[in-house]
């Protein structure tokens, strides 16, 4: 037996093949000690289910609704949506029609936008400035309008013998 574990600890591939199997023990046992937290709980903020759980179709649609609220969620989607050359953009905007650069900040998202609902009017026409820029600003005002509202989904079934909606 001794022969056979030195012959099989000589392989380069089983000593890797162990260290790596004995790391993954070894964080199994340890890491528990330093977090002892519900490992469910560290995830998302608790929205998943335990392990087991079954939901069908049928229990989704006729429960209470349950609204998951993520922090600073709505903050980010529409800094994400907010592309670095649209922030650009719309710096250029109000610096021609008159605010100074000085007062416009790129990384604040909500300063940038109140300062964009209050100066910009697409009947304007600032000097030096296309046809073309001017219709791409009326668009980026469009899908700004689209980022911000936030409109409710409904999922609703007719009953077919009342006809009302549940």
């Amino acid at each position: 037996m001794k022969n056979t574990l030195r012959q099989v600890f000589h392989s380069p591939k089983f000593v890797i093949g162990f260290t790596i199997m004995m790391l993954i023990l070894a964080m199994v046992i340890v890491y528990p000690l330093f977090n002892p937290g519900d490992p469910l709980q560290m995830i998302g903020l608790g929205n998943f289910f335990k392990p087991g759980i079954y939901v069908s179709v049928y229990d989704s649609v006729y429960t209470k609704p349950n609204t998951m609220k993520l922090p600073d969620a709505a903050q980010k989607r529409l800094e994400s949506k907010l592309s670095s050359e649209d922030r650009v953009s719309m710096m250029n905007w109000l610096i021609a029609v008159g605010v100074p650069e000085k007062d416009i900040s790129l990384q604040d998202t909500d300063k940038l936008l109140k300062q964009w609902n209050e100066h910009y009017d697409p009947t304007m026409r600032p000097e030096g400035m296309t046809k073309a820029q001017r219709n791409y600003y009326k668009r980026l005002d469009e899908n700004l309008k689209t980022m911000l509202t936030t409109e409710k989904v409904i999922i609703a079934d007719k009953n077919t013998g009342t006809g009302a909606t549940t």
